[in-house]
């Protein structure tokens, strides 16, 4: 018995502090592992931004553009129609672009206007009515062109200061998924887009299959906390 004990004691001497420094450097390389990811994820975040500013500008000069052209002196729906066709085909990651009246109706789309369009209810068309100039976006799904995107807009006001006119333009579903994709994430890896609400506007890989879905509320909560965080 003495003999078992001496034995397993010398394997003990011989395993445990080789286990020990296993145990460190699994501890040490998984602490590297996530400092990495860390700062990968910034990188990524200040790339999205950096994308999204740039293409948010450009679609400002677009309705600035259109707001200050000749057609939109005399208001002609015709006139008006033309020009938005003109203008989205200077950029790619436009589905549609148009004109509002205060009161909410559409009377000006590049795509033919199905009816009698009203925007009233839309978040984008309220903020516009209180902006100086441009209003945040909203992701929702056009009722004219039937896509998902975010609409922006632009509001051309008297000079009284009450809105003459109300300029929109929304984004392509492929200008969301490009933001991702230009992550060029590692293999394995998976992207998401989403609203603060919850709701899928991309995902990488394979956007179609996760655009519009909502997220867990325990996944939304985890989202929500990370908003919170100092520097995000």
């Amino acid at each position: 018995t003495s003999l078992h004990a001496a034995l397993w004691l010398v394997i003990a001497i011989a395993t445990v502090p080789a286990l020990l420094l296993a145990f460190f450097d699994y501890q040490q390389n998984r602490r590297d592992a996530l400092h990495n990811i860390t700062d990968d994820a910034q990188t990524m975040l200040t790339m999205a931004r950096s994308s999204e500013q740039a293409a948010v500008r450009e679609v400002q000069q677009l309705l600035r553009v259109m707001a200050g052209a000749n057609e939109m002196q005399s208001a002609d729906p015709a006139a008006c129609n033309m020009l938005a066709q003109r203008l989205i085909k200077s950029s790619s990651d436009i589905s549609n672009m148009g004109a509002v009246t205060p009161d909410g109706l559409v009377f000006c789309s590049a795509r033919p206007i199905p009816g009698v369009v009203d925007v009233v209810d839309r978040q984008w068309f309220k903020d516009a009515l209180i902006s100086p100039e441009f209003a945040p976006g909203q992701f929702l799904i056009g009722r004219i062109s039937g896509l998902a995107g975010i609409t922006f807009s632009y509001t051309l006001r008297h000079p009284d200061g009450t809105p003459k006119t109300l300029f929109f333009a929304a984004s392509q579903p492929a200008w969301l998924d490009q933001l991702v994709e230009n992550f060029n994430l590692r293999e394995g890896w998976e992207a998401t887009l989403m609203t603060r609400s919850g709701q899928i506007i991309s995902r990488y890989p394979n956007p179609e299959n996760w655009r519009l879905h909502q997220v867990s509320p325990q996944m939304l909560k985890i989202f929500q906390a990370a908003f919170e965080q100092p520097g995000f």
